[in-house]
């Protein structure tokens, strides 16, 4: 289409201009004329691309609409029927703590092979969980998977405030750590004599009594290489 229409334009300055020599008209007006002709093909070119874009605005792919239909809620059957860790890392989100922890007995048969959304979602959950059943199986999950960025957010938990400690962290370590945590679980019982409080001593008694069973195992741990 593009292309008979410059012909036709074509054509039409061939002919202008041959009728004006024909014609011997003065100079003023065969450029007159020469001028209309270079209009109506500039007009002609632009109408052609006003054309083709909107040939390709109508051809453009278009975003399939989303459904309205609400994710399906997830029940502990459900979870107890998924057999791969990516399934059962998708039910950590949900909103049934029962659900929640279903997924993570599920993992536990994973545990030395996470993958990355499962151990990332359960180091979240260290500290954002709030149901007392949860907490405790997902710090214990995170040992038993003997990763290193575990050993590190189980550290740092020890630096703390100690109004922010995560208790159940601590527990872990004594269950599970080495020497290595010992260190740690010292200068945060060594803060919490500098500042004692009534709020503190549920939490200085579980540091003393991590830090005894580690010593008593001679710093040898019971999982991983920490």
């Amino acid at each position: 289409m593009k292309i008979s229409n410059q012909k036709g334009v074509c054509a039409l300055l061939v002919w202008v201009l041959a009728t004006t020599g024909c014609a011997q008209k003065d100079d003023e007006e065969l450029q007159k004329q020469s001028e209309q002709v270079t209009a109506a093909y500039q007009k002609a070119l632009e109408a052609e691309g006003k054309s083709d874009a909107q040939q390709a605005t109508s051809s453009e792919y278009k975003l399939p609409t989303r459904s309205d239909a609400p994710e399906p809620i997830l029940t502990v059957k459900d979870v107890q029927a998924m057999t791969t860790p990516e399934q059962l890392a998708k039910a950590l989100v949900a909103p049934d703590a029962a659900v929640r922890l279903a997924a993570i007995q599920g993992l536990n048969a994973f545990a030395a092979n996470l993958p990355d959304a499962a151990l990332q979602r359960l180091i979240n959950m260290l500290d954002a969980e709030k149901d007392p059943n949860v907490v405790p199986a997902v710090a214990q999950l995170l040992a038993k998977s003997c990763h290193p960025a575990v050993m590190v957010v189980l550290l740092n938990n020890l630096k703390r405030d100690g109004n922010n400690v995560n208790l159940e962290a601590v527990k872990v370590l004594g269950d599970a750590a080495g020497y290595r945590a010992v260190e740690g679980i010292e200068q945060l019982l060594a803060r919490l004599d500098e500042t004692p409080s009534p709020q503190h001593d549920a939490l200085r008694a579980e540091a003393e009594s991590a830090k005894n069973k580690i010593l008593a195992r001679n710093g040898r741990p019971l999982v991983c290489a920490w």
